[in-house]
Parts: C-alpha cells; sequence; structure tokens
C-alpha cells in the first residue's frame, strides 16, 4: 500500500486496502508546505494526534534534537497508542518510526520549489522565527542562501537525500503512502482523509509568511530562474509527482465526491 499502488490501481481498490490495514497514518513536514494547515486537519481526520517537536533543550544524544524528540514519541507511544503524528522528519527519523511502528505509512505534500525556497526564507528572516538573528547574520540576502548548498533540494533531501535518478523516485513512490501538491492542499488533503472513510476539508491556510515589501523587491525573474537551477532535484520531482496526479485527479476527485464509498465485493490493490 503505497503511492506506487495508488497510481496503478483504482482509488477504490486502494481505500479498501487501507481500510483493512488500519494503518499509523505519519506527516513529513517540509518546512514551508503548509504543514500547520495540515496539522490542524490530522487532529480531526485521524485521532488521537501527536505533534513531534524538538523542546529548545540541548540533545542528549550527538548532535540532533530531533532524535530525542523522536524517542519521546515512541516512548509516549508505547504507552498511550496514537492513530497519527507529524514532525519536521528525515530519513532516519522516518527510519527510527517504521522499525517501531511496523503498520507506519508516511505522506507528504510538496509545493512549487522556487516559491517554496523564496517562503522558506522569508520566513527564517522573520521573528516569526526566533533565531532570526543569526540566520539573517549568516545569510544577509536570498542570493546567498540560494547559493548555500545546505539550503538547496530540501525536499529532496527529506525524501531520500542520494543523488536524483528515476531509481530513486521510484524509492520514493515506494516507501510513501501519498505525495500530495501545495497547490492543491484542499482536494489532496480530502482526498487522503477519505481513505479512512470520511475526508476533511482544510480550514483556512495557517502560518502564511507574508513578505516585506523589501523582500519582494529582491525576487527578479533571473533570481527565480537561479532558483530552478540550485535546486533541480525538487523541480524534477515536483515536476514527475504533478504529472503523476494530473493523471489520476478526475478519479480521486470523483471518489471523495462519492463520499469515500468503498463497494464490499472489490478485490484489494
Amino acid at each position: 500500500m503505497n503511492f506506487e499502488k495508488l497510481l496503478e490501481h483504482p482509488v477504490e481498490k486502494f481505500a479498501k486496502h487501507f481500510r483493512r490495514r488500519d494503518p499509523f497514518v505519519l506527516f513529513q513536514h517540509i518546512p514551508k508546505t503548509a504543514g500547520t494547515s495540515v496539522t490542524q486537519a490530522m487532529r480531526e481526520a485521524f485521532p488521537p494526534y501527536y505533534n513531534i517537536f524538538t523542546d529548545g533543550q540541548p540533545p542528549v544524544r550527538g548532535n540532533d534534537p530531533m532524535v530525542d524528540a523522536t524517542e519521546r514519541f515512541l516512548t509516549a507511544h508505547d504507552k498511550t497508542p496514537f492513530c497519527s503524528a507529524s514532525g519536521h522528519l528525515k530519513p532516519k527519523h522516518l527510519k527510527m518510526i517504521r522499525e517501531h511502528i511496523p503498520e507506519t505509512r508516511v505522506f507528504t505534500f510538496l509545493r512549487e520549489p522556487v516559491d517554496r525556497v523564496i517562503s522558506d526564507y522569508n520566513y527564517a528572516c522573520s521573528p516569526t522565527h526566533p533565531p532570526h538573528e543569526a540566520f539573517i547574520e549568516r545569510y544577509p540576502t536570498i542570493q546567498v542562501y540560494v547559493e548555500s548548498k545546505g539550503q538547496q533540494n530540501k525536499m529532496w533531501n527529506f525524501l531520500i537525500g542520494e543523488e536524483y535518478s528515476e531509481a530513486a523516485v521510484e524509492k520514493i513512490f515506494r516507501r510513501y503512502l501519498f505525495i500530495g501538491l501545495v497547490e492543491s492542499l484542499d482536494e489532496d488533503f480530502q482526498f487522503l482523509s477519505g481513505l479512512q472513510g470520511t475526508p476533511v476539508a482544510l480550514t483556512k491556510r495557517a502560518n502564511v509568511t507574508q513578505a516585506t515589501s523589501e523582500q519582494e523587491a529582491e525576487i527578479t525573474p533571473e533570481l527565480r530562474q537561479r532558483i530552478a537551477e540550485t535546486n533541480s532535484a525538487d523541480c524534477a520531482l515536483y515536476e514527475v509527482v504533478s504529472k503523476a496526479l494530473a493523471d489520476k485527479r478526475s478519479e480521486m476527485t470523483e471518489f471523495v465526491k462519492s463520499g469515500c464509498k468503498v463497494r464490499p465485493n472489490l478485490r484489494r490493490a
């Protein structure tokens, strides 16, 4: 039961298989991909829900506070099982959770890569981001940020973190339950939540970054082109997923319109 099978099989069969498996649903929140809106809706769609987050304390092991946050979640889950969770989780954190909860199924959302980079930079420069002053000192302009290899292809690195290839894309499609798009956020989440029987509509977009006029003036066509060049893996992945969803869109839409009903005599996907 994964994104590859969703694209290959009728939606209704995929949903029936999902309901039989009753999986633990995990949202991998890539920065600036409407994650706050999604996590709010998850509380209604897949309760009980757990937010995996770092607490600002120095890491107990190594230098990755998200490892500690993941371990806290797994300890809490052992005491009182949850049906869903989310966090800024990278492949090693997903591996920890999958090994501990074998029925885990992961979904995520992608965003048009150039827009995501711009939004990510603007957010990190804003007072909403606690260490924004240190960030601005390190990246005084978006041009400096765009040229930093550590900030490039963030979506791709969250999902797999290896060299871009068709084989790697296929691996992603087999590892993930669903990959949606921010540009079709509400309909994609209604479809995803509808797999368990009742589609949930998202509320108004939350935590939307508002750029200052100074920041807006920096975004030229040449800069957008450079962002695309330095985030080529993100752009390629976004294009592949967009095409795959476009081919499946009408079937997904009809499934939601039908009330996400599944006929009992269908064979499993």
